[in-house]
């Protein structure tokens, strides 16, 4: 290895290295894990530190590309990436591409059911019009990731109409717990459990709940709903791709009752019927 003059450090020459390098200093630059990295790459951890170690060359044209995308690289960086990995630079996609937000909120319009997009921290980015007519809230008047889902379902609570208050509120805490856990030092996870802690109940309730995968259960959530009767509505959760992106909550209904309910308020929403006439929830962020 050729060394630079007067300060020790390593000139890269070569190509193995030059990729290690490039690989480690976008994904330290990030704040992406190897294990992380790794599985947005559809790799293992211990090969993405070899790549970086200079220990393995020669990836597969598939897998630099597969690096690039996961790190989301663009422009000169991409390129150099690619010339460091030692295969040809592909044609890159437009630089003003829609962001993974924005395609998220476009699935939910296009979705059937009553859909949020929510972020790792339950945070509230975007949602569908047959949202608002399920849950009967105004969602427009809220500017979008004013609030986590946790605040409008003990909302919906206090107003008495979740048929199954403590099973959905415990469900809701431990996926919290559970989606957060990479999240633990940062100012948004800190932000967003200071917020919960304030909502009756949340702290004895994420204090006894543990955030694993089974925390989250298969019954649905319980709606009253003030013109339709109770809904029964089965969560569904859609990983949108990238680090941390945004996911897509779909609600969907768990019996037949609740299907032609779910109808009905479409059929509604396509006659264009006014949903400023609904009656809509009090300004619960106030």
């Amino acid at each position: 290895m050729q060394q630079a003059a007067g300060n020790g450090s390593s000139l890269i020459t070569n190509g193995a290295d030059a990729l290690g390098a490039r690989l480690r200093a976008s994904r330290l630059r990030q704040g992406v894990s190897r294990k992380e990295l790794a599985r947005a790459a559809g790799c293992s951890r211990q090969y993405i530190e070899m790549l970086e170690t200079g220990d393995r060359d020669h990836p597969s044209a598939q897998l630099v590309a597969a690096l690039s995308a996961a790190l989301d690289l663009r422009g000169p960086e991409r390129a150099s990436f690619f010339v460091a990995g030692g295969v040809a630079t592909p044609p890159a996609p437009p630089e003003d591409r829609y962001d993974a937000v924005t395609l998220a909120a476009a699935m939910t319009e296009a979705l059937v059911n009553p859909a949020f997009v929510i972020d790792a921290c339950w945070v509230v980015l975007a949602w569908n019009d047959l949202a608002q007519r399920v849950f009967e809230i105004y969602l427009p008047g809220l500017p979008a990731g004013a609030t986590r889902l946790h605040e409008l379902v003990y909302e919906l609570a206090e107003r008495g109409r979740l048929l199954n208050t403590e099973e959905v509120t415990l469900r809701l805490a431990g996926a919290f717990k559970r989606d957060t856990r990479p999240l633990t030092n940062t100012a948004a996870y800190r932000e967003a459990l200071t917020a919960l802690r304030r909502l009756p109940g949340f702290a004895a309730v994420y204090k006894s709940v543990k955030g694993t995968a089974t925390a989250t259960s298969a019954s649905p959530l319980g709606l009253q709903h003030s013109r339709l009767g109770p809904l029964w509505l089965a969560e569904a959760i859609t990983e949108m791709p990238g680090r941390n992106a945004p996911r897509v909550l779909t609600y969907l209904p768990a019996d037949p009752a609740t299907a032609h309910a779910l109808g009905r308020l479409l059929r509604e929403q396509d006659s264009g019927s006014n949903i400023d006439d609904m009656r809509t929830t009090r300004a619960f962020l106030s």
